[in-house]
């Protein structure tokens, strides 16, 4: 997507208001009348109030800086675990992925799935990218090309997401990377410098939209899913031990009352399903639903690691916020900037309202969709519809969203053993994910291990689906003593020499009742345990 460098800011003085209303007052004819109605309807859509009640200046750039900061974060998480995930000697590398691609890739597959690694994937490359994706996130977050900054942000999280499968198909990278896209053409192309610029409210109303949809999607994924726990508001009896990553606040909380958690599965449901319709009320109301969702996601926060999620997810909430509420809440700190006027026409400006349409128009249509299979009714796409419907898809910036669909009531955890002799097993120990009932509760966010968390997912799946593929080429690399892929480990029990065998095992784990834990010292306790995987190792 490019935008016109010569955009011109959108935000229109009271004078040049005025001019147009005395305009439309002097030239009574039909014509000159139709014509200053159709202005004024695109200075209130282009344009936001002078009333900081009706004023969002502040909330869009504290949105911009949230957007940088995250995908600050995605980056460096991600070039932290570059070399075992995705090198040249890594899990999946995005080198072969490309390379076979290629053999039998069109225009129309180009299109499909948009990345900059077509034109090459060696390593140099890929940390080139990812320092590259640091370095502009910095310098959007500072205030700096903003605009321009942004859309090869997005861009660049995007390459890498297309060729990523599976560490990087979560619902908050796609959120990301939505978030981002709406960020890129929020804000005008000539603000280059930490000035005041200039934003587009209708921009803003999608970023309330899109936190609309996580919200409420969230809410009716669970009611529509069929799971009994959700129905019967027990779900966080299971939640806080079976999520992938718990802090050690989870284990204090899953020792409150059934009742209160009975109360705050309700309370969840309330903030999900009924609080999102505030978005859209009068200040009162939008204010409330701002401060619940923010609730909401600081309690997840608390007690899980999911990475970015939850402070992207406040980043959006943001958007609600009026600048009079910025004032009173910071006690004058943070005010309405003024907004310089601006000229009546300009290329540039008509070409950001045409993007931003055309943008508004496809995510209208292609989230109608999406509602059409939440609310049961999925709509038919007919032949000419389906190629930019998949075309636009690929872009993963229009999504559907539903966490925690249904609940996980058994929490397994695999454990990769080697052996030398095929009767001596010694384990693999990962960074953040539990591997003994000795390991306590972890904070990681917001960094995202991509291989602990996988290897949960794992667990969930019969052993030999096709999810697990991914599991198989891993377990390979350690039958190799792959440096890179070692590195994603916090122990390697072969130092040496890798082992002649691999298996995998599966351990069920729960969290310990004060009294266990009083007298063991442990958080975990563990139950059944069996073979996932049986022993195998490298063809000779």
């Amino acid at each position: 997507m490019a935008i016109s460098n010569r955009s011109l800011d959108f935000n229109r003085s009271q004078t040049h208001s005025g001019r147009v209303e005395q305009q439309a007052n002097m030239n009574p004819d039909g014509l000159s009348g139709c014509r200053a109605l159709i202005q004024r309807f695109c200075v209130g859509l282009t344009q936001f109030s002078d009333d900081p009640a009706k004023s969002y200046h502040i909330g869009c750039r504290w949105f911009l800086f949230t957007v940088s900061l995250c995908f600050g974060i995605a980056f460096i998480s991600l070039w932290l675990q570059l070399d075992g995930l995705y090198g040249a000697n890594g899990i999946s590398p995005i080198a072969d992925l490309v390379l076979q691609a290629r053999e039998n890739a069109d225009l129309k597959q180009v299109l499909m799935t948009p990345t900059l690694f077509w034109l090459g994937a060696s390593d140099g490359l890929l940390h080139l990218v990812c320092g590259l994706g640091v370095a502009c996130s910095i310098l959007t977050a500072l205030g700096w090309l903003r605009g321009p900054g942004l859309l090869l942000l997005w861009f660049s999280y995007l390459s890498f997401c297309i060729a990523g499968a599976p560490f990087l198909n979560f619902q908050w990278d796609n959120l990301l990377l939505e978030a981002g896209l709406l960020a890129a053409i929020l804000i005008s192309w000539r603000s280059w410098k930490p000035a005041v610029p200039a934003f587009h409210p209708l921009v803003r109303w999608l970023g309330v939209y899109l936190l609309f949809r996580l919200m409420f999607f969230s809410g009716l994924v669970k009611l529509t899913s069929g799971d009994p726990h959700w129905a019967s508001l027990s779900a966080l009896d299971y939640h806080f031990w079976t999520q992938p990553l718990p802090t050690p606040l989870a284990w204090w909380v899953y020792q409150l009352p059934e009742s209160l958690r009975v109360v705050s599965t309700g309370v969840m449901f309330g903030i999900e399903l009924l609080i999102p319709f505030c978005f859209f009320l009068p200040r009162y109301f939008r204010l409330l639903g701002a401060g619940a969702t923010i609730l909401l996601q600081v309690a997840i926060l608390l007690t899980g690691n999911y990475g970015f999620f939850n402070l992207l997810t406040i980043g959006l909430c943001l958007l609600l916020i009026d600048d009079a509420s910025w004032s009173t809440l910071s006690r004058g700190k943070f005010r309405q900037p003024a907004a310089a006027p601006v000229a009546s026409s300009g290329l540039g400006r008509m070409g950001w309202h045409g993007i931003v349409l055309i943008w508004t128009l496809i995510i209208l249509c292609v989230t109608t969709v999406h509602w059409s299979r939440m609310l049961g009714r999925p709509m038919q796409l007919s032949e000419e519809i389906e190629p930019p419907f998949r075309m636009v898809a690929g872009t993963r910036s229009i999504n559907g969203y539903g966490l925690f669909a249904t609940m996980t009531t058994r929490r397994l955890e695999l454990t990769i053993e080697g052996s030398q002799d095929g009767k001596t097993w010694k384990p693999y120990r990962f960074h953040w994910k539990p591997n003994t009932v000795d390991d306590g509760l972890p904070l990681v966010a917001p960094h995202m291990p991509r291989v602990d968390w996988q290897m949960w997912f794992s667990a969930l799946a019969p052993p030999r689906s096709s999810s697990n593929r991914w599991l198989q080429r891993f377990c390979g690399q350690l039958l190799q003593g792959n440096r890179e892929v070692l590195g994603l480990l916090a122990e390697n029990p072969f130092p040496d020499q890798p082992p002649r065998w691999i298996r995998v095992r599966a351990t069920e784990f729960t969290f310990t009742s004060p009294s266990e834990r009083s007298e063991s010292g442990h958080i975990w306790k563990t139950g059944e345990s069996g073979i996932y995987w049986p022993p195998m190792r490298l063809n000779p």
